[in-house]
């Protein structure tokens, strides 16, 4: 190793401090250019470097609302230095009146701009304040257009600008009675149904408003067209809008009726155009007042909400997913309607009602108009039904030709007759229904069924028993049995102008079809539109009653005028659906037969008839049209008209 001179070491150690000194230097000079705990990204060329300027003077409030004769307003300023000087002026002072205060009175109804000249040293600054004067007066606050019979309700009214005497009265003292509670409100004990007028008087006004007295029990909400939804529920979202209003309004009291556990939703004169699927709840009367209409429409002008094929479901909000079983859904539910009220399904493909494992269900005094594709009402796996007093007509003309008014089915996922998630499709049937004194008119089917449920197979060992074939015995085995809809009554209805069938009778049992009558028109005969499974134009079938696998049925004291057949009964089985492969239609179920007794076939001979061709077509084999000879029973003597 190379040794180091002592010259050495100390010429490398002075060139040392030589770069440190001048590196020294550089650092002072950009300490100079930026003080500490500053950096040239902080500094800012168009910083401003004037002061904070002092807030001007204001009024705290800006806008004021007074009343002729009514208490003073004492305006105040902020911002306002303690030695300045302020005088006040009002524009018109005919309006009101400011004192060197800033005390307003107000005059007579108007307006005017109070200013307050404020004044400190050399300084002078306005700033203002709007007055708006307006004459005493009152409004209704809580007036409910509806309560229920037995109960006591809270009507109150608010003073603008005086606290002069409120005075109620009563028309309709009858039905009800009124107690004062306090200077504005009154409590209204509500004593029997009917209609009623509370008046309040005040100020020499006299308002009045018409209060209806329904009966019932719960909670009650009467509403109009443009009635905005319960607590302004949904108006905020972007989907609201003139399509969707009364759909999100209907739906937004439904929902409230569910969580207070029933009551009546009013329907008041006028058109509620409706989108999507509203729930109805158990507990729940929907009464629609002469001239409501509900109106389906499939435009909603938003991709938000779209159209359904179903306007009403007997299912609360929050069990749309449940699986129910037997008839343990919904309950108690009610669809009335007074005058001239009803649904319009306006020829869009849609379901006005659909019910499916409820019990207690009502819908009358209804008018149901221009179905297309589906039905008016779907009944399904419930019981207790009335279906009384309505009215059922328009259709757009269906490739099976066999679209009811009111559909008979069950859940099941064969047939694809109801394919709603609260449903177990456990092919319940329905039980104790009563379609009384409606109309059904200008349709392709009034009532009736159109595919049948079966029960499951039993296993082959437990079949019923065993037959010897070649000396070899083979298991035979048991039918399953087939699902009856039980307690159909169809009574004092009129069928008039049907494409296809009055009423079809598939797998009920112990039915009653009494008192009906069955017309057909030649006008209408010529002119229906009714098409076939290729849509090619054909001809109306014109069968008045058609029964498949029926059991015991009663149809007697019916008429019947201008169809070919009377009463056409057959076996039946149930074919697959062209229109969805994917299901079978219950194809796969049995043939189901008719069960008749010499005391049916008896009843079935006391129907009346006019200009009928066949009287009553028997067939006890089951075939193709035309491949099977049926036995032709005529009326009894004195039962042609």
């Amino acid at each position: 190793m190379r040794a180091v001179s002592p010259q050495n070491t100390t010429h490398f150690t002075f060139k040392s401090l030589t770069v440190l000194f001048v590196t020294l230097i550089v650092l002072l000079a950009l300490f100079s250019a930026y003080p500490l705990g500053a950096s040239a990204k902080e500094k800012d060329p168009g910083e401003s470097s004037q002061k904070e300027t002092t807030p001007e003077p204001s009024f705290a409030d800006k806008k004021v609302t007074l009343y002729t004769g009514y208490e003073p307003y004492y305006s105040s300023l902020v911002d306002v230095d303690e030695e300045a000087t302020v005088k006040y002026k009002s524009s018109l002072r005919r309006v009101a009146k400011v004192d060197s205060d800033g005390i307003v009175t107000p005059l007579s109804a108007g307006k005017t701009i109070i200013t307050a000249t404020i004044k400190t040293g050399k300084q002078t600054v306005k700033c203002t304040m709007n007055v708006v004067v307006k004459d005493p007066y009152y409004e209704l606050e809580e007036f409910p257009e509806g309560v229920f019979a037995g109960t006591d309700t809270v009507y109150s009214v608010k003073r603008y600008g005086y606290e002069g005497p409120v005075t109620f009265r009563l028309t309709g003292s009858q039905y009800a009675s009124i107690e004062p509670l306090d200077s504005t409100s009154c409590i209204l004990h509500a004593t029997a149904p009917g209609n009623i007028s509370v008046e309040v008087e005040s100020l020499g006004k006299v308002k009045k408003q018409d209060v209806r007295i329904y009966e019932g029990t719960g909670t009650i909400f009467v509403v109009h067209p443009d009635s905005k939804p319960y607590l302004n529920r949904y108006v905020t979202r972007g989907d609201y809008n003139e399509y969707t209003s009364c759909y999100f309004l209907l739906r937004s009291y439904l929902e409230r009726l569910e969580t207070v556990g029933g009551g009546m939703l009013v329907l008041k004169k006028g058109t509620y155009p409706v989108i999507a699927t509203l729930c109805v709840p158990s507990n729940t009367t929907i009464l629609f007042e002469d001239g409501a209409e509900i109106r389906k429409i499939d435009n909603t002008d938003t991709r938000a909400v779209t159209a359904t094929t179903s306007l009403f479901q007997c299912v609360s909000a929050t069990h749309t997913s449940y699986p129910f079983k037997g008839y343990g859904g919904e309950h108690d539910i009610s669809f009335i309607g007074e005058g001239r009220s009803g649904i319009d399904l306006a020829g869009v493909k849609c379901t006005a009602i659909m019910m499916c494992h409820n019990k207690n269900v009502r819908i009358s005094g209804l008018y149901f108009k221009n179905v297309n594709g589906l039905h008016f009402i779907e009944l399904d796996a419930s019981r207790d039904v009335d279906i009384s007093y309505n009215w059922f007509t328009g259709y757009t003309a269906t490739s099976s030709g066999h679209k009811e008014a009111i559909n008979i089915d069950t859940p099941d996922r064969n047939t694809g007759g109801f394919v709603q998630g609260w449903t177990s499709y456990d092919r319940t049937p329905n039980k104790n229904i009563f379609i009384t004194d409606n109309v059904f008119k200008d349709l392709e089917v009034g009532v009736g069924t159109h595919r049948y449920s079966q029960a499951e197979k039993k296993d082959s060992k437990a079949a019923a028993g065993s037959t010897e074939q070649d000396g070899e015995t083979a298991e035979v085995e048991e039918p399953a049995p087939q699902m009856y809809h039980t307690g159909i009554n169809v009574l004092r209805n009129s069928f008039f102008n049907i494409t296809t069938y009055g009423v079809r009778l598939m797998n009920w049992k112990n039915c009653v079809v009494r008192d009906n009558s069955f017309e057909e028109t030649e006008g209408f005969i010529k002119t229906a539109t009714v098409v076939d499974e290729e849509g090619n134009e054909t001809v109306p079938k014109l069968i008045g009653i058609y029964i498949n696998g029926a059991v015991n049925p009663i149809v007697t004291g019916n008429y019947f005028s201008g169809f070919n057949t009377v009463i056409s009964a057959c076996p039946w089985k149930n074919s697959k659906i062209k229109s969805n492969p994917s299901i079978d239609g219950g194809s796969a179920y049995d043939i189901t037969y008719n069960e008749f007794t010499d005391e049916t076939l008896a009843y079935m001979k006391k129907n009346y008839i006019k200009n009928c061709t066949d009287r009553i077509l028997l067939y006890e084999k089951y075939g193709k049209a035309g491949t099977v000879t049926p036995v032709q029973i005529n009326m009894d003597d004195g039962y042609e008209v």
